[in-house]
């Protein structure tokens, strides 16, 4: 009549799909309760529990005595979490009191306050793999993050990061989504510098993406930092250590049928001086049309350009400008290839500020226009052509997994005249406003091969760019001085899916300089090998820069890691990094070696010394970071 029972020996009990075995089990069948004597449990897809007693509660709800948890299959495991005890929930998380976290047999940390973890869920709420270390500059350094899974479209990252010698601080990452048209992301990090100049230094981040209708959106990217050194000093890839400067941008978007419109507010922080000349245009809004049928006019079409700008700046000339673009045109098809059109257009761009005079500011090194307000229009017309042609023939290869290959020939010829009054004392914003007198020819030649591999009775070819070869002049006939324009070249070499070339150079037709810059990039992706080598070269700006990284996977358990830059100008490794990534069963490890030294980029000063950093980091199958509430610390 009470409905308890009793079973010893090797008992075995299923709740649900979790797997319990014990010495004994008394059970009540009518409320579902009971007990489990020396058990051991299994949760899907890996988590392995065990106690002195398991109380069950309710559902895959347990009170567990004397309880492990552990991942590993070995008996002792590589890693366990002993309890004094806690709650289990197989669907949810398990939560211990007088913890300790043991390797093997040992107590590697004695004590742990409390201990939780979540189970199965695919967004778990818990600690994330810590990452340990030393700098030569930040001293040893500890960052522990933890994540909330706030709700299905929410979480929150938020990370102790701590550095004996700077100081204490933290960083955040916050995702939303609000409906299926509306996300986005806000983070931000700040450190108090107690140990260094008692500065609280930090950055923040905020993008948001809004579609608020059928061709309505919304987008914001804002950036601030709290001074110019703190990426150099607290970034940790190159590109965040070299950055000059922070852009924000708030626009809105809205696309009909014919037309476009887009609404920008951008500006920037200046990270090289504490005055910046560089424009920020608040607001910048742009009407352009595509290309449709002139009313009444047969083959006909016309387009326009349009747009309204603010410009702002602290140190400079500032103001606003009206551009209105339009332009009519007339394809004509010829023989099936060829393509001729003749347009006209005229350019009319308004301002409200005339060019006087112009002044050296010698703190930031730079000759600024000094204007007075005043409205001044600028009418330019023009007039030419565009010619292209393409012809195309396909071979059979049938070899190297390729059908065929088709190679088309692709040349485009063409001729702008541009002419106009009241071109003189402009405000020199953008290339809008250094627009002239122009009587030039632009041609250019592309040669493209494209492939089709062999396809089985039931598959489908797959359809690529094999490679891509650009050659490109200008020619103005007006230009009193140096008419020919560098000769430039793109060439992209993609042969399948292991190997892909990239490349483009300048080259000046006139004696003395030659080649004007190369850059090239090199891809390897083979089943257990990566490599990349990207060299950058640039006569004018004094670059020369060689990029390298690899990865190779040796073994199930292994992989090792490795990058390098080099600025051979200044004759310097400006960053190095090893690293290996050890897997195994229960447990992962990752050791990272940085060794960044020479000059700064951004400031073109001298580093006072080589920063060398070690740091490792340990994952733990299913749990990711064992630790206290506020995780573990230096």
């Amino acid at each position: 009549p009470t409905g308890d029972a009793v079973a010893t020996g090797h008992v075995v009990f299923y709740d649900g799909q979790d797997q319990l075995t014990g010495e004994r089990l008394d059970y009540n069948l009518k409320n579902g309760t009971g007990v489990v004597y020396n058990a051991r449990a299994f949760s899907a897809p890996y988590y392995r529990l065990s106690g002195e007693r398991m109380e069950r509660l309710d559902e895959s709800l347990y009170k567990i005595y004397r309880g492990v948890l552990t991942t590993c299959e070995d008996d002792p495991p590589l890693w366990s979490v002993h309890f004094g005890s806690g709650t289990v929930d197989f669907d949810n998380y398990v939560f211990g009191q007088n913890a300790s976290f043991w390797v093997r047999k040992v107590p590697v940390i004695p004590f742990i306050p409390v201990f939780a973890a979540a189970l199965r869920r695919e967004r778990q709420t818990g600690f994330l793999p810590p990452t340990y270390g030393n700098s030569t500059l930040k001293g040893y350094f500890a960052k522990v993050p933890f994540f909330w899974a706030i709700s299905d479209s929410q979480d929150l990252t938020v990370a102790l990061d701590a550095y004996s010698a700077r100081g204490v601080g933290a960083n955040a990452e916050y995702r939303y989504i609000l409906s299926g048209r509306a996300q986005g992301t806000a983070t931000g990090f700040f450190v108090d510098e107690t140990e260094l100049r008692d500065d609280v230094r930090g950055y923040f981040k905020l993008a948001h993406n809004w579609t608020i209708g059928p061709g309505l959106s919304f987008k914001a990217d804002i950036n601030h930092a709290s001074d110019d050194d703190l990426f150099r000093e607290y970034g940790d890839r190159l590109f965040e250590r070299s950055l000059q400067r922070t852009d924000s941008n708030v626009f809105i978007t809205k696309s009909w049928q014919q037309w476009n419109f887009v609404g920008n507010f951008f500006w920037y922080q200046d990270l090289t001086t504490p005055r910046s000349v560089e424009l920020q245009r608040l607001p910048d809004l742009r009407l352009t049309s595509v290309r449709q049928p002139v009313p009444g006019v047969p083959r006909a079409l016309w387009e326009l350009e349009s747009s309204a700008v603010h410009f702002v700046r602290e140190v400079g000339s500032e103001g606003s400008r009206l551009d209105l673009h339009p332009r009519a045109l007339v394809p004509i098809r010829t023989y099936g290839t060829l393509t001729f059109t003749p347009f006209v257009g005229v350019r009319a761009t308004t301002y409200d500020q005339k060019v006087v005079g112009s002044k050296t500011v010698y703190r930031e090194d730079r000759v600024v226009e000094l204007t007075t307000d005043a409205v001044r229009t600028r009418v330019l017309g023009e007039t030419g052509t565009d010619f292209e042609a393409r012809a195309s023939r396909i071979y059979d290869v049938k070899a190297a997994g390729i059908a065929q290959v088709s190679h088309q020939i692709e040349p485009r010829v063409n001729y702008t005249f541009t002419d106009g009054v009241a071109k003189d004392k402009l405000p020199q914003w953008d290339g809008i406003d250094t627009l002239a007198r122009r009587n030039a020819f632009t041609y250019s030649l592309t040669n493209r091969l494209l492939a089709k591999t062999i396809a089985g009775p039931d598959e489908r070819p797959v359809k690529w760019e094999l490679a891509r070869f650009l050659v490109s002049h200008t020619f103005d006939a007006d230009a009193s001085t140096r008419p020919f324009s560098d000769i430039t070249g793109d060439l992209i070499i993609d042969p399948n899916r292991y190997f892909r070339f990239r490349a483009d150079a300048a080259y000046s037709v006139y004696a003395g300089n030659a080649l004007r810059s190369v850059n090239s990039d090199i891809g390897l992706q083979l089943q257990d090998i990566t490599a990349t080598i990207g060299t950058r070269w640039n006569k004018s700006a004094n670059i020369s820069f060689v990029r390298g990284e690899a990865g190779a996977r040796l073994s199930r358990y292994l992989a090792l890691r490795g990058s390098s830059d080099w600025d051979a100008e200044k004759g310097v490794f400006v960053e190095n990094r090893v690293g290996a990534d050890l897997h195994f069963q229960c447990w992962a490890l990752a050791l990272t070696y940085i060794n960044r030294a020479g000059p700064s980029i951004a400031s073109g000063t001298q580093t006072p010394r080589a920063d060398h950093e070690f740091r490792f980091s340990v994952d733990l199958l299913g749990i990711g970071a064992i630790g206290t509430q506020a995780g573990f610390g230096p």
